[in-house]
């Protein structure tokens, strides 16, 4: 059996499935191996921008395959929608800083703004 060759790669962007990934300093769409699809108990342990991944390469270099995520230092998530079977929406992984911005205009809200400066801190890796 022949041993598969994989390339690291950074997601930048993710669409419905299809994911953009940073390869040798251009932009590659990506797809999930069936098997990552299955395995993952929840949308957290699928990949988000930010995550370093090992893809395949096919199509010549025009498209990748992605077969694992490599461990994350931090992962940013927000509170899932009440009506949603996950707790909890990843929003980017391997953050190291994160900054608020908020109009001052009628959309102000103070009660957000609270909210978003809470002292939990990022949750760990996967």
């Amino acid at each position: 059996m022949e041993e598969k060759t994989y390339t690291a790669a950074l997601v930048t962007a993710e669409h419905k499935g299809i994911y953009i990934v940073r390869l040798d300093g251009r932009d590659v769409p990506a797809v999930l191996t069936g098997k990552i699809k299955s395995e993952a108990a929840s949308r957290l342990e699928l990949p988000v921008v930010g995550d370093e991944v090992d893809v395949a390469v096919i199509d010549g270099g025009a498209q990748a395959v992605i077969h694992g995520v490599r461990p994350r230092t931090s992962l940013l998530v927000r509170k899932g929608l009440e009506d949603s079977r996950d707790a909890a929406q990843p929003v980017a992984a391997n953050v190291a800083k994160v900054f608020i911005v908020m109009g001052l205009d009628g959309n102000f809200n103070i009660a957000r703004l609270e909210r978003l400066l809470s002292d939990r801190p990022l949750s760990g890796g996967s």
